[in-house]
């Protein structure tokens, strides 16, 4: 009998939160939906931009299609570039190097980010800017000082 009761009470607690969620997603404005919409439509465009850079760089012969044999070539090519003392592996001297070349673009991109006048300089002032700008986004609760009460709550599963 109280296996039934659990049962019944967890079927119901199912339902309702069931329930709850649905009336919740259905209350939501237009403007969350087009945020959502918007968000959906940004990720695509970047999954599309990481598969098209793919096809670029690892489909040698041009059919559309991305082959072991051509991902083992240009691993191994980059390996060849890369491995200046042809020892068969990367030291992190020849590491660091294949992982500048492969970031730069980031780099770049923080770099002209922090630049805000576009003088091809950064001043004190701006990486100051850029410091309070970061600080400012992980100051959650607005007191004026990052400790660990500003860490972000993790949602339990």
């Amino acid at each position: 009998m109280k296996i039934i009761r659990l049962v019944s009470f967890l079927s119901v607690i199912c339902i309702l939160a069931y329930s709850s969620s649905i009336s919740f997603s259905s209350a939501s404005s237009k403007s969350e939906t087009r945020h959502h919409k918007f968000h959906h439509m940004k990720m695509k465009a970047k999954m599309n931009k990481r598969f098209f850079n793919m096809m670029k760089k690892f489909d040698l012969n041009g059919d559309k299609r991305i082959t072991s044999y051509e991902i083992t070539a240009v691993q191994n090519k980059t390996m060849n570039d890369h491995d200046t003392n042809k020892s068969g592996s990367l030291s992190l001297d020849e590491f660091q190097i294949l992982w500048s070349e492969i970031t730069r673009r980031r780099m770049v991109r923080a770099f002209q980010r922090t630049d805000t006048n576009g003088d091809a300089q950064i001043s004190m002032e701006e990486l100051n800017e850029r410091m309070d700008r970061i600080v400012s986004r992980m100051d959650r609760n607005n007191d004026g000082i990052l400790s660990k009460d500003d860490k972000r709550k993790r949602k339990r599963r």
